[in-house]
This record gives C-alpha cells, sequence and structure tokens, in this order.
C-alpha cells in the first residue's frame, strides 16, 4: 500500500456519501477473505460483508487449528451491515462463518452449492442455529432488474459494483436471488 493513500471514490447525490472498501483479512497472506464494502457518510455508512474465510496457522502459531479473522470493527457496527455475500466455497471464504456469524445476525447471500455447503458444515458441527441464507444464482438474461441488483442499489444509492473473487472472473457476472 502506498504511503500517501487515495482518498475514497465519492459517488451519489450528497457530497458526504462515499463507497469504500476495507479488507479485514485476505490481501497479503493466503486465505481468510473479509472484505467490507460500504456506502454513506463517514458517521452513518451501509456495510456489505464478502466472504467470511479463515486461514490456517504457521509455526508461529504451534496447537491452532484454524485462524479467525478480527472483525471488532464490524461488530461494533453491526446494526449497519446489510448482508454477507459468500462468492464460494473454499473454506478461506467460508470457513469462518458458523463461528463467527452469531456476532454479525445479518442475512447471507449465497449461491445453492454454497449454501449447501455451509449447512452441511454447521450440520457436521452439531449446531442447531439457523442461518439465514438467501440462494443466488446466476441467470443468463438477468440485468439490474434482479432483485439482488434492486436491493443493492435501494440500501447503498448506486448501481451494482463487481466483485471478483480469487478463483474466477466473467467479463459479465450476472446474479439474481432464486425464488
Amino acid at each position: 500500500m502506498s504511503e500517501r493513500a487515495r482518498p475514497p471514490r465519492r459517488v451519489g447525490n450528497s457530497k458526504s456519501d462515499e463507497l469504500v472498501f476495507m479488507a479485514l483479512g485476505g490481501l497479503g497472506e493466503i486465505g481468510m477473505n473479509v472484505y467490507l464494502y460500504g456506502y454513506g457518510p463517514a458517521n452513518a455508512r451501509s456495510w456489505l460483508m464478502v466472504d467470511l474465510g479463515v486461514t490456517f496457522p504457521n509455526d508461529s502459531e504451534p496447537g491452532a487449528d484454524v485462524v479467525l479473522p478480527d472483525l471488532r470493527f464490524i461488530i461494533a457496527d453491526r446494526k449497519n451491515l446489510v448482508g454477507l455475500v459468500l462468492t464460494h466455497a473454499h473454506e478461506d471464504h467460508i470457513g469462518a462463518v458458523i463461528d463467527l456469524w452469531p456476532s454479525l445476525e445479518c442475512p447471507i447471500f449465497a449461491t445453492p452449492f454454497t449454501a449447501g455447503m455451509v449447512k452441511t458444515k454447521l450440520g457436521e458441527y452439531g449446531r442447531t442455529q439457523s442461518l439465514p441464507i438467501r440462494e443466488v444464482m446466476r441467470q443468463a438474461g438477468c440485468t439490474d432488474k434482479s432483485h439482488f441488483s434492486k436491493d443493492f442499489r435501494a440500501r447503498f444509492g448506486v448501481g451494482a459494483r463487481q466483485y471478483r473473487a480469487a478463483f474466477r472472473s466473467e467479463p459479465r457476472p450476472l446474479i439474481a436471488v432464486s425464488e
């Protein structure tokens, strides 16, 4: 990261509204992907979390099975967390959901496959809690009229932003909520 960080790009109608990006893990390391996108003025920002993964310990962390991300920042502002988007079912993207979601209590958006993996993992750990997972899927011909895109636009006041997960990028990603 440069010594002179650029100010966040301003979007929307208000001069105080900003679109900001914050990594709570996953940058400069392998694993533990947790990213926040925020929109609004600094004192009243809405947040969207993308992924909630783990990383695996190195030799300096003996006895640890996994390393969980530090979510204190967003836990303190969880009333403004509008949701968690899980991009895919690798442990470095979903591995911390079971342990850390109870401190977030926000809607979860995932494809049917990723949602199934999280639900299976929940059962394997013997957890009885229910997670509010809304299954989403890519649909050919789907445009910004999709529910997911409209919901994002309504909450953030800006058009959809493209997020590229570590495993793949598509020139025209399309997302819609399944009925």
